[in-house]
């Protein structure tokens, strides 16, 4: 049985082509998630995004104040919830973060395919 909190994918990094062992151990802080945000809100969908921004302490309030401000446009409601959340974490801890709250809630395979797409343009 896979242990949850053993974090590991392989992944062939652009710059060497050899496949690097991604863990826990690996480092994760001062990623800046602002070119990635779209993406993420794609993989993660709407109920995740809202489902991560809630369990990482942003009010009911704050998120419906991103839903009023684009009423006609659900991608960027859910960009602007995120943009909001990876704020609030900071450069240094909003990628970490989002991998350590997306495992929390159990999406390890979304948490696992996030961390390959974005480390592989960094």
């Amino acid at each position: 049985m896979q242990d949850d909190h053993l974090v590991s994918c392989l992944y062939a990094h652009p710059c060497h082509g050899v496949n690097v062992d991604i863990s826990e151990n690996t480092p994760l802080k001062g990623i800046d998630l602002s070119p990635h945000l779209y993406k993420i809100v794609d993989e993660l969908g709407p109920h995740l995004t809202k489902q991560l921004a809630i369990s990482s302490g942003m009010t009911e309030a704050r998120i419906d104040f991103h839903m009023t401000n684009n009423q006609n446009n659900s991608t960027e409601q859910y960009y602007n919830v995120l943009k909001d959340w990876t704020e609030q974490q900071g450069l240094e801890n909003a990628f970490p973060n989002l991998i350590r709250e997306l495992r929390k809630l159990g999406k390890n395979k979304i948490a696992d395919k996030l961390q390959k797409k974005i480390l592989e343009k960094v």
